[in-house]
């Protein structure tokens, strides 16, 4: 195994790479990374500075881009914070895996098609899409 490392690739705030692993049958590595213990941590939704741990040791498997032909995957030590501002346990802030944008595009288009208890019309599912999202331009294909 070569002595690499590859953290130069990988800048992302306020975590740390604690260890690679890579595996040659499946031609994929697996990088865990936790949290930096110099920083205090943030909450997920508003960004403020947290008031307290509320517990650690959470993971997250999540898929990166890959490394030349080699799929990455990564694994993502967090930590529940207690925010004061939100009054709540939430997440702690890691803006490198945060799928939220994604997951709320995600729901809007599931509830238009709940709303329609499914479109017979494709072509018509699409126009409701697009003017649930006004201002994007359209996907190529």
């Amino acid at each position: 195994m070569s002595n690499l490392g590859i953290s130069c690739y990988f800048p992302f705030p306020r975590v740390k790479l604690v260890d690679q692993v890579f595996f040659d049958r499946t031609d994929s590595v697996m990088i865990r990374i936790e949290p930096d213990l110099r920083f205090d941590p943030l909450c997920h939704r508003c960004h403020h500075k947290a008031f307290g741990i509320h517990s650690h040791d959470h993971h997250r498997v999540v898929r990166d881009l890959n490394l030349g032909t080699t799929t990455t995957w990564l694994d993502v030590g967090y930590r529940k914070v207690v925010c004061a501002v939100c009054d709540a346990v939430r997440v702690e802030d890691l803006s490198f895996c945060d799928t939220g944008k994604l997951e709320g595009v995600n729901n809007k288009i599931k509830l238009i098609k709940r709303r329609a208890f499914g479109f017979h019309d494709p072509d018509y599912f699409v126009l409701k899409v697009k003017q649930a999202f006004p201002g994007r331009p359209a996907p190529k294909g």
